[in-house]
C-alpha cells in the first residue's frame, strides 16, 4: 500500500506501476509496508473496515518502514538500533 497526497494505492500484485501524484520533498514522510504470505497474496478487508487478511486465511507477516525525505536524500526512521532487543530467532541453532 502506498500513501501519497492523501490517497491510498493498493494492489494484490507484487509490483504495481502508479502514476505520480506529485514530487516528494524534504520533510515528507511515507511508509513501505511489505507483506509475506504463506499462501495467496489476494486479500480481503473484514467488516470492521480496517483488518486485512488473505483470502485463503493462511499465515502472513506484515511490517512497515517509515521513510523521511531529507535534503540529502531519504532516511529510514524504523531501523534497528544497537540497543534494540536481539532477534533471537535469527541466532544459529546448535
Amino acid at each position: 500500500m502506498l500513501f501519497l497526497s492523501g490517497l491510498y494505492h493498493s494492489s494484490s500484485l507484487p509490483f504495481v506501476e502508479i502514476s505520480p501524484l506529485g514530487i516528494m520533498r524534504e520533510g515528507h514522510v511515507f511508509t513501505i509496508e511489505p507483506m509475506i504470505n504463506e499462501g495467496s497474496a489476494r486479500g480481503v478487508i473484514w467488516p470492521d473496515g480496517w483488518t486485512a487478511a488473505t483470502k485463503d486465511g493462511k499465515r502472513s507477516a506484515q511490517f512497515e518502514h517509515t521513510v523521511l525525505i531529507t535534503e540529502e536524500g531519504a532516511e529510514v526512521l524504523t531501523g534497528r538500533l544497537p540497543e534494540s532487543n536481539p532477534l533471537t530467532f535469527l541466532e544459529e541453532r546448535e
